[in-house]
């Protein structure tokens, strides 16, 4: 009974050292992942301070800008997001 259990839970091919994952021969034959991202985050970030919540009223007239007090971050000039893509127009 214990040699059908073991026979039940014993996979050949896993033996065969040709099957199993050597990263070593992956790279030899694949080389190194190029991987090329389009920079999406702008030219300057920049944060910005306010002491008062007229300086920040002030700031928001003179740039017109589409914010609120929850705001965590906005572009210059104003850009649209679109959440399908996750880029910006």
């Amino acid at each position: 009974m214990n040699n059908k259990k073991q026979e039940l839970f014993t996979i050949d091919w896993l033996s065969d050292k040709e099957f199993l994952n050597d990263p070593n021969k992956e790279w030899n034959d694949f080389g190194e992942f190029k991987f090329n991202s389009e920079k999406k985050i702008g030219y300057k970030t920049l944060i910005v301070h306010f002491e008062t919540k007229e300086d920040f009223n002030s700031f928001i007239n003179i740039t017109k800008l589409p914010i609120s007090i929850k705001t965590k971050w906005t572009w210059y000039p104003f850009k649209k997001r679109n959440k399908r893509e996750n880029v910006y127009e």
